[in-house]
């Protein structure tokens, strides 16, 4: 795996739920594997990840295409650069 990190999903919902609404939008400057996205679209709200790391930047779009459908909420696409719009 590419994060060594323990499963934090417990660990970031009552976060996520003390600090927002359902529809609002999430902001996670330290993207690494994808955790605060996939928990905050579980929980009703949109997010935005970002990562300095391309190889995280790109596990971050396996997990989100592997688990959400792309007609559903598209998922973006890594800019030429390597930079993740």
């Amino acid at each position: 795996s590419l994060h060594d990190a323990l499963p934090i999903s417990k660990l970031i919902e009552p976060m996520i739920l003390a600090g927002s609404k359902p529809g609002d939008v999430i902001l996670d400057p330290f993207g690494g594997s994808g955790t605060v996205g996939q928990v905050s679209r579980a929980l009703g709200r949109k997010s935005v990840l970002i990562d300095l790391s391309p190889d995280y930047c790109g596990q971050m779009l396996k997990r989100a295409t592997a688990q959400w459908d792309r007609e559903d909420e598209p998922v973006a696409e890594p800019e030429p650069e390597g930079i993740w719009v």
